[in-house]
């Protein structure tokens, strides 16, 4: 087929109004959080971001686009404690917008390691956010991890061996 047989009229205006629905804007992917940290200390709060944190600018304002947060957060109890005990953590994700205006976008929790050796295991966060924001906000994501009860003195252990990762699309709506 010549060159000149090429449609070329298909994106003639390849500008976000004119995707379909589902289409992907943007997308941010960091896969090296590896940020060690542990805890005994009941009420400690672990940023699995620290040195990470998920910033994303907004192509489309709220009425056009949603974001798609997709996380594999790698927290989990003592390694090799056998003193048969447990402990339960919560997994918060914050979003800030232009750096200010922080809020609670996801919040789970519960019993991850109970008894015996703890094998590596990711808490799965995906949620969709769809902050009243404009496009050009800048969006950023803060995941905390918060020992909320241990018996033993089992530990809360994030990024330890193998790094978390984080995954953000913003898709027109």
């Amino acid at each position: 087929m010549a060159l000149s047989k090429i449609p070329t009229n298909m994106y003639t205006d390849p500008t976000a109004a004119k995707l379909p629905s589902g289409s992907v804007i943007k997308m941010f992917y960091d896969g090296a959080i590896d940020d060690f940290a542990n805890t005994t200390a009941t009420g400690t709060v672990i940023e699995a971001t620290a040195n990470h944190r998920p910033s994303f600018v907004r192509v489309l304002g709220n009425t056009e686009s949603q974001i798609f947060f997709d996380g594999d957060i790698h927290v989990y109890g003592d390694i090799d404690n056998d003193s048969h005990g447990y402990i339960s953590i919560q997994v918060r994700v914050k979003r800030t917008v232009n750096g200010s205006n922080q809020t609670t976008v996801y919040n789970e929790g519960g019993i991850i390691d109970r008894a015996g050796q703890t094998r590596m295991r990711g808490h799965r966060v995906r949620f969709i956010d769809n902050p009243t924001t404009n496009a050009g906000d800048t969006l950023e994501y803060v995941v905390e991890c918060v020992l909320n009860n241990t018996t033993n003195g089992r530990a809360m252990n994030v990024n330890n061996s193998r790094p978390s990762s984080i995954s953000i699309m913003e898709m027109k709506i």
